[in-house]
């Protein structure tokens, strides 16, 4: 009877025998597969991302200060209410879940808040800046931003530089600054105001403030009861459907009220009104002004200076004030 040995566990060694019984070994036999050791499956690393970018710095959950470095970083928040300084460099940064402090510094940084009511200061350079999610407050700094408030009551000023700056939702405060600005409240109550430049302010919706500033400004109440000023400038502005209260200030300008029973007052300067539809009350107040009711009953008053006011249709209350005026009604002259 003869017997078979497996050599499935054995590791052979093959060589020359020397003196003392030692082995000069030429060769040795690869273990078996099964001999290999069995290690545990590697753990996958955790990638962190920050619109779409891998991060290079990775705040821990416990982790309340995190300062990026003079070069380009991708800069992820674990923690909430942490404080997060970008430095030098475009950088792009995210923010925790709480209420973060955000400081992009040098350079061309994004900016994302994410939840919690945020603090956040691009610093100098061309940033773009998400509030999102909470009441937060946003400063541009220097250079042309542009700001997102996302959604919440949010305070927002856009420094020096030409920037763009969105509310969204909520009852926004934003201020512009000293250059050209762009600025669009959104859905809500929002106050909003110019400064110094030739500005386009938008309320969109919702019972807007709306202040131009210095500067020729072209400033849109849309849908809602707006309260528009013009202030300084040869100022555009035009009401938009709603209830609206609109002063241009001083200079010459252009003023549409739209749909609804508008207060319309031109200011001193040689101003053109025009209610359009609704029953409106307009003053033309000082200079040489042209008026226009257009539909619906109201009342207009010239002012001081050589006016030319025209009722449209309806039964128009049209007073012309001191100085030869023009006055039209239903497109008829009156006297």
């Amino acid at each position: 009877m003869s017997k078979r040995m497996s050599t499935k566990h054995w590791k052979m060694t093959f060589g020359t025998l020397l003196a003392g019984g030692a082995v000069a070994v030429a060769g040795a036999m690869p273990a078996l597969a099964d001999d290999a050791p069995t290690d545990p499956p590697a753990e996958e690393p955790v990638v962190h991302l920050c619109n779409g970018l891998e991060a290079t710095i990775v705040g821990a959950e416990d982790e309340t200060v995190i300062n990026g470095t003079e070069g380009d970083d991708v800069i992820v928040a674990l923690g909430t209410n942490v404080t997060i300084n970008g430095l030098g460099g475009n950088d792009t940064i995210c923010g925790g879940a709480g209420d973060d402090i955000i400081n992009g510094g040098d350079g061309d940084d994004t900016i994302f808040g994410g939840a919690g009511n945020d603090t956040i200061s691009g610093g100098a350079g061309n940033d773009t800046i998400y509030g999102e999610d909470g009441n937060d407050i946003i400063n541009g700094d220097d250079g042309d931003d542009t700001i997102y408030g996302g959604a919440g009551d949010d305070n927002i000023r856009g420094g020096a530089g030409k920037d763009r700056i969105y509310g969204e939702d909520g009852d926004d405060i934003i201020r512009g600054g000293p250059d050209d600005d762009f600025i669009h409240g959104g859905p809500g109550n929002d106050n909003l105001r110019g400064n110094k430049g030739d500005d386009e302010i938008r309320g969109g919706k919702g019972d807007d403030i709306i202040r131009g500033g210095p500067g020729n400004d072209v400033l849109r109440g849309q849908t809602g009861d707006d309260t528009i000023r013009g202030n300084k400038g040869d100022d555009t502005i035009y009401g938009g459907a709603g209830k609206d209260d609109i002063r241009g200030g001083q200079g010459d300008d252009t003023i549409y009220g739209g749909k609804g029973a508008d207060i319309i007052r031109g200011g001193p300067g040689n101003d053109t009104i025009d209610g359009g539809s609704g029953p409106d009350k307009i003053w033309g107040n000082k200079g040489h002004d042209i008026l226009y009711g257009g539909k619906g009953a109201d009342w207009i008053h010239g002012g001081p200076g050589n006016d030319f006011i025209e009722g449209g249709t309806g039964r128009d209350i049209l007073i012309g004030g001191a100085g030869k005026d023009e006055i039209y009604q239903n497109e008829q002259p009156t006297s």
